[in-house]
């Protein structure tokens, strides 16, 4: 009987860890790393023009009427699941899938439009809901936020 009880332990291991293997990227790459205040950094604070932002990252998820203010959400891959996958309502197949995490950027621009301010990584102090951390971040800036952006308009 004792012989009994490693081999269901290992089977309910494999069952329930889903027969896959995760493989962490070494490195993830976050483009919330781009901003800073060296030198070196590929977007400075005071320094670095909407128009550069808008040419390395794009149209923002997020801005306000005016321009002032633009929020930045970003997904990018963790690492990698080799073998038995499990979707959540989706067949079991075996292969590969990718992983991903969450980044995100709230910039601020001067009257200017050199970036002032930068907040990383807002929602997941928000509970992972960009429109409470993008109200927070707007609350200061001089320029109302695009209502039609948000998901949630009840608040």
């Amino acid at each position: 009987m004792m012989t009994c009880v490693p081999r269901i332990l290992i089977l309910g291991i494999l069952v329930h860890g889903g027969g896959c293997v995760y493989i962490p990227k070494a490195s993830v790459d976050r483009r919330s790393s781009l901003i800073g205040t060296d030198a070196g950094a590929p977007i400075q604070m005071n320094v670095t023009s909407r128009e550069e932002v808008f040419s390395r990252f794009g149209k923002p998820a997020y801005s306000t009427q005016n321009d002032r203010a633009w929020g930045y959400l970003f997904a990018m891959e963790t690492g990698k699941a080799y073998g038995l996958i499990f979707g959540p309502c989706g067949p079991h197949h075996f292969g590969e899938a990718e992983t991903y995490g969450e980044d995100d950027v709230w910039l601020e621009f001067d009257e200017r439009g050199v970036l002032r301010r930068c907040e990383k990584q807002l929602r997941s102090r928000f509970g992972n809901n960009p429109d409470r951390a993008w109200r927070t971040f707007a609350k200061t800036v001089p320029d109302p936020v695009r209502a039609e952006q948000l998901l949630d308009q009840s608040r």
